[in-house]
């Protein structure tokens, strides 16, 4: 019964003594410093960083890409271009109303034929209307000031003519008046040769 137990105790001495060793050979010896425990840690550390790197990396440029379109996106440019996309998307029903609207409006040789039209067509065809509106109204008001300056001329000359004839129906009337004082005494003078002879022919009778 003795011997039993010794042999238990035995047994568990070398248990002890297998585990004391086990833990001993995984510890870190008390000479290692502590380069091999910093190690260790920086090993893990730089595991992390490595990890959480590429994941800023991403997140920081992800943001400056994201500031860098809302800058674009909210220059004047870039505005008047969306402006202009958005013109372009315009109905085109509604740019064919209008069409119509500015067909009634300009001349026959003015008109937009084309159809469809898109809208920057149409806005170009109505500048170039304009500006051909613009043109003539110019030449008519040309034209005009010279026909005015020849209806100026015309009723100068007219004016020195009228003065023209104006002297001569007076040399005429001057003429006419002569004639009509030469009538009337030719006519006083016959009157008198007559009275003269009436005279002559009663005196005759007298004696």
């Amino acid at each position: 019964m003795h011997r039993k137990v010794r042999s238990q105790g035995t047994i568990r001495d070398r248990v002890v003594t297998h585990s004391s060793s086990g833990s001993q050979a995984n510890a870190v010896p008390p000479d290692a410093g502590p380069s091999r425990a910093q190690g260790m840690t920086l090993t893990g550390t730089s595991s992390t960083s490595a990890q959480s790197g590429p994941a800023e990396s991403y997140a920081t440029s992800h943001a400056r890409a994201h500031e860098k379109a809302f800058r674009a996106l909210s220059s004047p440019k870039n505005k008047q271009q969306m402006t202009d996309d958005e013109r372009k998307k315009k109905d085109p029903d509604e740019t064919q109303r209008l069409r119509v609207k500015v067909n009634n409006i300009l001349p026959e040789h003015l008109r937009v034929k084309s159809y469809p039209i898109s809208f920057d067509e149409l806005r170009r065809a109505i500048v170039l209307g304009i500006l051909e509106l613009e043109e003539e109204a110019e030449s008519l008001d040309r034209r005009e000031e010279l026909q005015c300056k020849k209806l100026q001329a015309l009723q100068g000359r007219s004016d020195a003519n009228q003065g023209v004839i104006d002297e001569i129906l007076t040399v005429l009337t001057g003429t006419e008046q002569m004639q009509d004082q030469q009538i009337a005494m030719r006519d006083l003078s016959i009157q008198m040769d007559a009275e003269i002879r009436r005279l002559r022919a009663q005196n005759a009778r007298l004696r």
